[in-house]
This record gives structure tokens, C-alpha cells and sequence, in this order.
């Protein structure tokens, strides 16, 4: 897991607390999905072979109903691909100074986003529906005053115990910063 953060700057003394992705089912209700459209294919076939069986020995018909079933199964391993994609290098790092949000948006598109501690104002977590309440995950919402409004992480497990840790991490930099802000002032 860290070789997967490892290309974010970390001060020395900062150290990872979580990294979240979303929660497996998730993928896998994604993936069962997209298996089903790769067995239309399997269906399609029996349905020729006993409603036109002449296509498939036709010295056109074969090779285009052969193009066109590749075709189609690779369509449905390009979309499988990309949700995976999608699915896995989306993800939620969280620090003892910050909160690193990584949103794989399609194949070639990427934004990074970085949210100091100290610019937390509130977090709120959410879970709706009835898979979400039985498996445990859902949303978290960290509303700040920066630039980025609010930051989402998007149906990861336990939920109110990433909110917990997260509102634990803030307590813990406004205390830091308020016992180094005398000294500043000695100075």
C-alpha cells in the first residue's frame, strides 16, 4: 500500500495514518454487470444456431458474425478494464498533516487534490440503502474553506469510523498548532 503513495510528498515527520479505496462490492456489482453483457454473446449464439444456422457456415455471414461478436467482446473488456481502472487507482490517503484525495476520472485522466488539516471545518458520513447499511460503507463528506468546498470519499468501509479518525487527526493539529503558536510569539 505505501508503494502506492509513495509518489506523494510527505514531510519527514508526517506519517500515513489510512489509505481507503472503495469498498470491493462495489467493483464486483460493476463486474457482474459487465459479465452478463459478455455472456449475451454465448446467448446470441445459441439463438443462431437454432433460429439461422446457415449463418454460421455462410462464407460471409461467418466471418462477419465473427467480427462482429469480437468486436462486441472487446467493447465489453475495454468497458471492464475501465472501471477497474476507475475502481482501483481511486483513492483517499490520510495523514497526520493532511488528506490526499485521488480521483481517477476515465483511462488517461487524473486529478490529485491535497487538503491541509487545519482548513477542516466539518465531516459528515453517510450511508444510504440497504447493501451500503448491511456491508458497512458509504460516504464521507469533509467540508473545508479553501478553494475545494468539500471533499467526498466515495463509498468507503466503515464510514463513521474514517469520520471519527479524521475529526481525532484535526483535535490533534488545532492542538499542535495552538501550543506552538506561544512559542512563535516568544520569539
Amino acid at each position: 500500500m505505501i508503494g502506492s503513495i509513495a509518489h506523494f510528498h510527505l514531510q519527514p515527520d508526517e506519517k500515513v495514518i489510512m489509505s481507503l479505496r472503495r469498498h470491493p462490492i462495489v467493483f464486483l456489482a460493476e463486474a457482474a454487470v459487465i459479465a452478463i453483457l459478455g455472456l449475451a454473446t454465448v446467448l446470441a449464439y445459441f439463438l443462431i444456431v437454432w433460429y439461422q444456422p446457415d449463418w454460421l457456415t455462410g462464407p460471409i455471414s461467418r466471418p462477419l458474425l465473427v467480427l462482429a461478436g469480437s468486436a462486441y467482446l472487446l467493447l465489453v473488456w475495454h468497458f471492464f478494464i475501465a472501471r477497474f481502472v476507475d475502481f482501483y487507482l481511486d483513492m483517499w490517503v490520510l495523514t497526520t498533516e493532511k488528506i490526499l484525495n485521488v480521483e481517477q476520472h476515465s483511462l488517461f485522466s487524473r486529478t490529485v487534490s491535497e487538503l491541509d488539516l487545519a482548513m477542516i471545518q466539518d465531516v459528515t458520513s453517510e450511508v444510504r440503502g440497504i447493501l451500503p447499511t448491511i456491508l458497512n460503507y458509504g460516504y464521507v463528506h469533509v467540508q473545508t474553506a479553501g478553494e475545494v468546498k468539500r471533499f467526498v470519499f466515495e463509498q468507503v468501509p466503515n464510514p463513521e469510523a474514517v469520520r471519527g479518525k479524521i475529526l481525532q487527526l484535526v483535535e490533534e493539529e488545532r492542538r499542535r498548532t495552538v501550543a506552538a503558536k506561544p512559542a512563535l510569539d516568544q520569539k
